[in-house]
């Protein structure tokens, strides 16, 4: 058991360190490939993948307003931490999302779209043998640690978009299936925890429309595009964690985020549907770990948004060295709905965890490369099948992948996503 808890200490080495000690660190990592191409956002950036989810259900409620469906796994599973060399360490994610706009699908008085999801993740700590006093094998076994999330959120379609989300999340963490020399029973805890998180998105152009009745143009067909998305999560709220003795106990892994993104470009309709030609998207995102470890041992969860500063840490993008709050910063370049190009970062302070790291990735999406044929073609999709696919399917690939770190570099992420508008 001693060398399977071993892992913690460089799973997220130093966000632990730096506040306090937590279990469960699995809970921190950033599951959705999309939003860790570009320095693993998912709090401020709306995204069809219902992983994004993990990071902050207020994705659902927004995600309701123009989504029925949506499923999403791993192609493969992830590599978790390759330096080490341990059989069957990885990560492996997958999650499916239900959405419905009552105001357009029920004639609904009010513009409220509701959504409901469930997500899973894995992460094998890898295959350990036991043996005895004296050296000789006696058994083998596998650790591992899940979180079931079942997620709901309601949005609210007023110009600007607001939504507001919570995860109900069941949580295994089973590092042994004996105590150590000194404790009886397996090593076993099964927490449970919440998630709370807000979502608002602020379409400039179309509010001003709204309430001038008329729309900025650039030609007869082409407008301007400037939205900003705020976003808000506190995750992994509960009680502390215990394995085999009671008074033995480690408090979850509660997390603050806060961020802030604003994406610039040109759009168009294409048989009545937006069409994002060209769009630059710019993030941040400042989280903290919410644990302090008070003299004596003690510890106690900070309130609020913990050491965040928001306008120093998410609005100039700063980070001193004494500051306890870790920085996500991204960026995303859109080119037709069909290609996505992503890049970013994550840093820490020099003497809080000094993990830094960078990102980049890209996304490849189907229902782009219909918007672009009906937007060249002479003549409309005729066959029944395809107008469908091309009003209704969307089948997206992400890939991601980290660098500039000796633990975490070459880690990467993949996975498919459909979704059924």
């Amino acid at each position: 058991m001693i060398v399977v808890l071993s892992f913690f200490v460089v799973l997220f080495p130093t966000e632990l360190a730096a506040q306090g000690e937590a279990a469960v660190p699995f809970l921190l990592i950033s599951s959705s490939p999309d939003g860790n191409g570009w320095g693993g956002m998912g709090t401020a950036v709306a995204f069809d993948n219902p992983m994004a989810t993990i990071a902050n259900p207020a994705q659902l409620g927004l995600f309701g307003m123009r989504n029925f469906f949506s499923a999403s796994t791993y192609t493969e599973k992830t590599d978790w931490l390759k330096l080490f060399n341990v059989p069957n360490l990885n990560y492996n994610v997958y999650g499916l999302s239900l959405g419905v706009n009552l105001a357009e699908q029920f004639e609904f008085p009010l513009p409220v779209s509701i959504g409901a999801g469930y997500s899973h993740i894995r992460l094998n700590l890898g295959d350990f043998i036991r043996t005895n006093s004296s050296g000789q094998e006696i058994g083998r076994f596998s650790a591992f640690e899940t979180s079931e999330q079942f997620s709901v959120g309601v949005g609210l379609d007023v110009h600007a978009k607001l939504s507001i989300g919570w995860n109900f999340k069941k949580i295994v963490s089973s590092l042994s299936p004996i105590g150590t020399a000194m404790e009886i029973g397996a090593g076993r805890a099964e927490p449970s925890a919440t998630d709370f998180g807000l979502m608002a998105q602020f379409p400039v152009f179309d509010i001003a429309a709204a309430l001038s009745d008329s729309r900025v143009t650039i030609t007869s067909i082409v407008e301007p595009l400037l939205d900003f998305t705020f976003g808000y999560a506190r995750s992994n709220m509960g009680d502390k964690v215990k394995y085999i003795e009671a008074a033995q106990t480690d408090p979850l892994p509660r997390n603050a985020t806060i961020g802030l993104s604003v994406e610039l470009g040109f759009v168009t309709k294409v048989n009545e549907r937006k069409w994002k030609i060209l769009t630059f998207t710019l993030a941040r995102e400042a989280a903290d770990l919410l644990i302090v470890r008070k003299p004596g041992g003690t510890i106690e969860y900070q309130s609020g948004l913990g050491d965040i500063a928001f306008f120093k840490h998410v609005v100039r993008g700063e980070l001193s060295d004494d500051d306890r709050a870790n920085l996500h910063k991204g960026w995303q370049f859109n080119f037709g709905e069909i290609v996505y190009l992503r890049g970013g970062s994550f840093s820490e302070s020099p003497n809080f965890g000094n993990r830094n790291y960078s990102t980049s990735g890209f996304g490849l999406h189907l229902n782009g490369i219909f918007k672009l044929i009906d937007a060249v073609s002479a003549s409309p999709i005729e066959s029944d099948v395809l107008a469908f696919i091309r009003d209704h399917i969307d089948i997206q690939y992400d890939h991601a992948g980290y660098s500039d770190h000796e633990i975490l570099g070459g880690t990467k992420f993949n996975a498919l996503n459909l979704v059924i508008r």
